[in-house]
């Protein structure tokens, strides 16, 4: 049975993305990716096959789709920086590219550290690492960094956001390994961190946004276990 006309064009399309991918890796891509996205919510592997009718029985299409997954001749890394290329060559050139950076939990079975790109109040995934919950395959700053190099746009800032599970010392380490790769850092963290004003006083940082909705912005010092980072004036 012929593919559908849409799958079609998406399979040309992805071919494009992902130049690493073989011809037979792509077609098995963007069927995937196709049968995905008929779904609201992302179905299992089986109801994906189900989907696919057109490939061959259900049965068959899902072992084609389990060995895609675990081909260990797929450059992952590779892979995301297609992803991410072509994802940020298709917003608006005159804007800040907006990375956000999270570790995010799949029960108690799987951790992923995923870069999105922040795009009308959603988030796009663009590069990822995954791992079992105990089993890091290396330190969480060196994560943030591997993840982020190659996700961002040559001549436009890049943001980004880190949530606020880390300890202090991996905050401030985060940051200058953001830095070190071009991009400005904008963190979230507790309500309990200190900071540091021009005149040397310390305040928690709820103290200083008290009401829901309202903002505060002034040039500080804060995680003083890390020693003060941060600029004053």
């Amino acid at each position: 049975m012929s593919q559908p006309m849409p799958l079609h064009h998406w399979t040309n399309q992805i071919k494009s993305m992902f130049p690493n991918l073989s011809k037979p890796q792509a077609t098995v891509l963007a069927a995937f990716s196709f049968g995905v996205a008929q779904s609201r919510n992302p179905p299992p592997l089986n109801a994906v096959a189900r989907g696919l009718t057109f490939f061959g029985i259900p049965a068959t299409v899902e072992t084609w789709l389990r060995c895609f997954i675990s081909n260990p001749r797929i450059d992952m890394a590779e892979s995301c920086k297609s992803l991410a290329r072509s994802v940020i060559r298709a917003l608006p050139r005159k804007k800040p590219v907006i990375l956000l950076v999270d570790e995010t939990s799949l029960h108690d079975r799987l951790k992923a550290m995923v870069v999105s790109v922040a795009y009308e109040g959603r988030a796009v995934p663009v590069a990822m690492m995954t791992y079992h919950q105990t089993k890091w395959p290396m330190g969480q700053v060196e994560m943030t960094a591997k993840t982020l190099a190659g996700s961002g746009r040559n001549g436009q800032r890049q943001r980004p956001g880190r949530d606020g599970g880390q300890g202090h010392r991996d905050f401030s380490e985060s940051a200058k390994a953001i830095e070190g790769l071009g991009m400005h850092c904008m963190m979230r963290v507790s309500r309990i961190v200190r900071v540091m004003l021009d005149d040397e006083t310390v305040f928690p940082f709820a103290h200083l946004t008290v009401e829901p909705g309202r903002s505060w912005r002034k040039k500080a010092k804060a995680f003083k276990n890390a020693g003060w980072i941060g600029r004053l004036g």
